[in-house]
């Protein structure tokens, strides 16, 4: 079992990425590994909306996790994988081997063909390595089970020693009940008028575990697009999700300026009630401090503001003493540099 350290692929592929942005677009390619499973999450997600199948998400490390290796040769080379596995689910296959990384990179001598093969390529393992990051992966292999849209159902369990089909088969039946429930949840959010879509949304938002809530940015998103005039009364709780969302990509992405400003940019919203409205700014100073930021005027104004936003709520006590704390720090900090100052006159 192999653990996975998604940081150090954020790393690899930030340049990578920059590299393919200034490619020339090329044709789709269909990305589909040599066991007919889809290697784009994109493309997955097509293919399970059109055959109206849930979509069963294999990550590995082949080449560098023996534990994968074992996988790989019991589940997806036994002959019964294609008549127990394939075909009731469409397969999704993210392998983060070194082999898989390789394929990012063009030889010395390539044409500018293989060249943008590689860069294309880089995109798509950029995005897997996210949706990774996303799930919480921290080992290999596992397995997860999404509805037809890509939304989080459950990881499946690796409890079981040889991996066989009809092995994996029977622990996702088991499963049957809660598929059931989010698929229906799932279809919920996509019919009905603006009041019922985002109640429907609401509920998966609040079925769906909270660690994985996150791969639901797009449907909190949709809250507050199709929702503006706050019919549902839930537009605050969905300006809020979705700053936070946002937020977290951006911190990832070691974009600290952008991660506060998803916070602030919702503070001037007047459909923001008061308590979102204080979280909004906690946040932005929170975000600051975890990024060991030296602009504690700017942290001191986004606490006071914080205050102010809903000065009844018993959470403001403690973003007083937060205040509190960080401003003795800065007026013990500048009484030191002030001692200095005047000793060497």
């Amino acid at each position: 079992m192999k653990k996975c350290i998604f940081s150090i692929f954020a790393l690899i592929f930030s340049g990578l990425l920059v590299i393919s942005s200034l490619s020339c677009k090329s044709e789709k390619t269909e990305y589909i590994d040599e066991f007919g499973c889809y290697e784009q999450t994109s493309s997955a997600i097509e293919a399970a909306t059109a055959d109206s199948k849930n979509i069963l998400l294999v990550v590995t490390m082949n080449g560098d996790d023996k534990e994968s290796e074992t996988f790989t040769n019991n589940f997806f080379k036994s002959p019964d994988f294609q008549s127990i596995i394939a075909d009731n689910y469409t397969l999704l296959h993210i392998d983060l081997g070194q082999k898989t990384f390789e394929r990012t990179v063009a030889g010395a001598n390539a044409s500018k063909k293989e060249q943008q093969a590689a860069d294309d390529f880089a995109a798509v393992l950029q995005i897997n390595c996210r949706f990774a990051e996303l799930l919480g992966i921290n080992y290999t292999p596992c397995l997860f089970l999404l509805t037809k849209q890509g939304y989080f159902i459950s990881e499946i369990p690796m409890g079981i020693s040889e991996y066989a089909p009809a092995q994996v088969k029977k622990v996702l039946d088991s499963f049957e009940s809660l598929t059931q429930e989010f698929n229906e949840l799932a279809d919920a959010t996509e019919n009905g008028d603006v009041v019922d879509r985002v109640k429907s949304i609401d509920t998966l938002y609040e079925r769906t575990d909270e660690n994985h809530r996150i791969l639901l940015m797009d449907l909190t998103r949709k809250v507050v697009d199709i929702d503006f005039k706050n019919k549902s009364g839930l537009l605050s709780k969905y300006l809020f999700e979705t700053a936070v969302n946002l937020a977290m990509y951006c911190s990832m992405d070691n974009d600290i300026d952008g991660a506060v400003k998803s916070m602030v940019s919702i503070t001037s919203n007047v459909n923001l009630e008061p308590a979102d409205k204080q979280n909004a700014w906690y946040m932005a100073a929170y975000i600051l401090l975890s990024s060991y930021s030296t602009d504690f005027q700017t942290i001191l104004t986004y606490l006071e503001a914080a205050m102010m936003s809903d000065p009844e709520n018993p959470a403001t006590e403690q973003i007083q003493q937060l205040y509190d704390y960080v401003k003795s720090t800065v007026d013990e900090q500048n009484a030191q540099n002030q001692a200095q100052s005047g000793a060497a006159q």
